[in-house]
């Protein structure tokens, strides 16, 4: 079973991706964090083989969390946001340049229907990630306070 942590501020989101992984026979939702602080203490606590993570988020963003957690607990990371474009991509590159395996678009609907090519990419995505083994990273220029 591939145990995944869910890392998004928004509910309906969250609620979406649960449904969408849940519904797999061999992955499972295992938690949930609305921000960055939640995500570094859940993926100590929890074990999750992946964790899904947004970049915008209260409190710590995504790319900071990721940052704290490929330093303290390396944990396979598969980037969901809003940001995967091309004027706004820079973000999602920092998130891959400390350890996030992969960026997809986190808008799974267009025209208010589901894509579902969208979601197959996800879940195909869930399944070789859980598989890639994992290396600390270094905490460059960020506290060590968490």
């Amino acid at each position: 079973m591939i145990r995944v942590l869910v890392v998004d501020d928004s509910p309906s989101f969250v609620s979406f991706i649960q449904e969408v992984l849940n519904n797999e026979e061999d992955i499972q939702v295992v938690g949930v964090a609305k921000h960055g602080m939640q995500a570094v203490s859940l993926a100590k606590k929890l074990n999750p083989d992946v964790i899904t993570m947004d970049i915008l988020m209260p409190q710590l963003d995504g790319v900071e969390a990721i940052r704290h957690i490929m330093a303290k607990h390396p944990t396979r990371i598969i980037v969901l946001s809003a940001l995967v474009d091309e004027k706004r991509a820079g973000k999602v590159f920092t998130a891959l340049a400390n350890g996030a395996l992969e960026a997809l678009d986190k808008n799974f609907a267009e025209d208010g229907i589901v894509v579902q090519e969208k979601v197959d990419a996800l879940v195909e995505c869930v399944r070789p990630c859980a598989k890639i083994r994992v290396i600390i990273h270094s905490l460059m220029n960020v506290e060590n306070t968490l």
